[in-house]
Formats: structure tokens, sequence, C-alpha cells
């Protein structure tokens, strides 16, 4: 009798004190043990909390020594996809050591170091909650259950990076293959579906654009802009692009932002040396200031990453690399004309950071990507002097109509002045 009304007094603190993860713990595995061994159960929380006391002057020293890595600004090392794989590890789990001799265990105190020796393989591929959520939400949210399902779901990926089978056949050779095919697929999908969007919401968009336009002249080429950016943003390393946070909400931002911005009419103009130069207002320069102040914080916290990494020498390379390739050839003509689809691509992809928010930043620029690519098409950097190279060089029949009088000659082609604002007869860059 009296073991029974001590089971239902375990079921009671079970029901009533869900946050309390050292009751449910000690009073689950009491009532999987049974009536038989409770002596036992009880003798093993006594140990348990004879092992507590001992080690609670560590646990405090790692905890401060957590607080003062925060506070450094250090957390992401506690908090990174490689030091943190495992779905067992909740807001319940990052409390202090639990007694490992129970059934079913419980983890000792974590740190970065020792992290991946103390947890298992990952059962699910969720990201760690980073601690910002514990500075900004109260103790009551962050340590609740419902706060735990919620962030698994919006970390979750919907496919698992794992290779597929078919009849015993493995379908893709290791992860890398199957997140660069989600990758891809993500991409293509969101071009497909915010074509037909932006001209149902009504914001600027090409009228002579259509997907059919867009598989016949752009797919080849954004296929190659998709593997290099899942290069050199180092995606072969993290996990499949198919999860909420942080990858799909930041995407969808970006693919939105650029075409909402059409409705404030200070923004209808382009970034080219004749625009800004001759055409810009001043609330146009203004949110650029605003723009690249923005740019300047996250450049530098990526470069204080890179520093903290290790490797600040190499990103800087890859850099100004990108640069002298991408950029320098271009930058002095003038016709060009930096499309935000372009400036997003060779960008975003140097955001490869091991945290969240470069994760989101990554996301955020190649979700403006697409904007450009679903809206506008992927344009040529140097626009008309581009078309006029082309159609003159492979002599098209269409051109015969630009030939001077008496000469088979093709007129030559005018370009933009951008230092007196004169743009003769020419588009206007």
């Amino acid at each position: 009798e009296e073991k029974t009304s001590t089971r239902l007094f375990l079921r009671f603190l079970v029901l009533c004190c869900p946050l309390s993860t050292r009751s449910i713990d000690w009073c689950c595995q009491a009532m999987a043990i049974g009536d038989d061994h409770l002596e036992d159960a009880v003798a093993l929380r006594d140990e348990e909390d004879r092992l507590e006391e001992k080690t609670s002057t560590r646990w405090k020293g790692e905890k401060k020594r957590w607080s003062d890595t925060s506070s450094e600004g250090d957390v992401d090392d506690v908090f990174d996809d490689n030091d943190f794989n495992d779905a067992s590890v909740t807001p319940m789990s990052l409390g202090p050591p639990r007694l490992k001799g129970l059934e079913g265990g419980g983890y000792g105190p974590i740190t970065p170091k020792d992290a991946s020796k103390e947890i298992g393989p990952a059962t699910a591929e969720t990201l760690p909650i980073p601690s910002l959520w514990y500075r900004i939400l109260p103790r009551k949210i962050t340590s609740s259950m419902a706060f735990e399902r919620v962030y698994r779901i919006v970390t979750s990926n919907v496919a698992s990076d794992d290779p597929p089978h078919l009849g015993g056949l493995k379908i893709m050779d290791g992860r890398e293959a199957v997140r660069f095919f989600k990758f891809a697929a993500v991409t293509l999908v969101a071009i497909a579906m915010f074509h037909p969007l932006v001209r149902r919401m009504g914001w600027e968009y090409d009228d002579d654009y259509e997907l059919t336009d867009f598989l016949l002249y752009d797919l080849n080429y954004v296929l190659l802009d998709i593997l290099s950016f899942y290069l050199v943003g180092r995606l072969y390393k993290r996990r499949g692009m198919d999860c909420l946070f942080p990858f799909l909400v930041p995407m969808a931002c970006g693919v939105i932002y650029p075409s909402w911005t059409t409705t404030l009419s200070f923004l209808h103009h382009s970034f080219s040396l004749y625009e800004i130069h001759c055409t810009w207002p001043w609330l146009l320069f203004a949110w650029a200031g605003g723009i690249i102040l923005l740019a300047a914080v996250v450049v530098t916290a990526h470069v204080w990453r890179a520093c903290k990494d290790g490797d600040l020498i190499w990103r800087l390379a890859e850099a100004i690399l990108s640069v002298l390739v991408f950029i320098a050839p271009y930058a002095s003509h003038p016709n060009f004309h930096l499309h935000h689809w372009y400036a997003s691509w060779l960008i975003g992809m140097h955001f490869n950071a091991d945290t969240w928010w470069s994760k989101m930043a990554l996301a955020f620029m190649w979700g403006q990507y697409i904007n450009g690519i679903a809206v506008w098409g992927r344009d040529p950097l140097l626009t008309c002097a581009y078309g006029y190279y082309i159609s003159t060089d492979i002599r098209c029949s269409y051109m015969k109509c630009y030939h001077e009088e008496g000469k088979s000659e093709y007129k030559p082609f005018i370009a933009p002045d951008w230092r007196n604002c004169s743009a003769s007869t020419n588009y206007v860059p």
C-alpha cells in the first residue's frame, strides 16, 4: 500500500511539474523499474544527490565560463553545427550535470571541446538553440516543452541529407550531392513560384520575360550560378537548405524585399555611373547609406569570425580574387549595370561562416538573387553594349538596319557619358 501511494505521488509529480527535468527523469525511471525495485531507484536518487553536491562547484565554474564566453561574443563556439548535431540537445539537457547511472542516461556538463565526445550521432537534423533566445525571451518560455517542439519544427529539414536508396541501390553518392540537389531544387522552385506571384501582386517586372525564356536562355547559366554559390558558400558542409530557420524564412524575405521596394518612388533608379551621377534623388542616397552601414556591420562580423577561426587570410584572398575576376573588368565601362541578382550572388556566397547569423545573411542574399532572375531575367552586366557586341560579332541579320548608308560597316556604338549626363539616343543603363 505504501509503494502504491508512492507511485501515485510520482505520477502526480510528472503531471504537475513538467518543467522539472530532474524530477521527470527520476520519476519516469522509478515507474519504469516497477514496485519491486523502487527502493533501488530511491537509493540511486540519493547517490545522484551526493554526486550533484560534489560537482556543484564545477558546474558553477563552467556556467561562469559560459557566461564570460557569451559576453565576449564567442557564444557561437558553443552553438555551432559542428559542435552540436544531436536532436537530444534541448533546453532541458542544457541544465546542471545529471547522473549517468540511470537507464536512459542524461548528459554531464557540455563544453565546446568535449561536446562531440559526449553526444552521439544525430538522430534528427535540427539546429541547437542559440543563446540569443535565452537573453531575449523569459526563462519560463525557453525552458518549456512547447518552445522546444516549435524550435524543432522550424529547424528540421524537410528531407534527410542522407543519400536516398531505390531497391537497395544508392541514387546519390554522399550527403554533399544530396545537399546540392536540394539547394538547386529549392532555388528553381522559388523562381517558378515567384515569377507569377510578382505579377499578381502588381509589383514591377519585365513584361516580355516568361518562364519559357528562363528555360531557353537562362537556365544553364543559373545552374552554374547555383554550383559556384554552393561551393564558395561552403553549403556542402552545412545542413540542407530545406528548413525554415536559418534558410527558408530569410530567403523568402530576400525574395520579397527588392520587389516591395518598387512601391517606393524614390527607389525607381538603377545602380550605374550614369544614374548615380545624373538622376539619383537625395532620399536614395540616404537609403543607400543605410544599406552600406548595415553591410559594413555584417562584413565586420564576418571578418571578426574569420580572425577567430584563423582563416582570415584565405577569406580575404577569396574576396579579392572575386572582385578582380567578377567586378574589375566591367566596372569602368559606361554601360556597366550592377544588377541586384549579380551583386547578391557575388556577395552572398562569401557569407559562409558556420554561425546562424551568417547563414541567415547568406540565405537573404540568395533570395535577392532569386528575385532578380524571376522578375527581370539574368540580364548582362554591360546591358546594350553586350547585346551590340553579340549581334555584330555573329552578324545577325536584323542588324542590317544599323548599317551606314552605302557602307557595310555598322554604326559605332555610342556609350552614355555619365560625366555630363548625356546619354544621347543610347540606352540609359
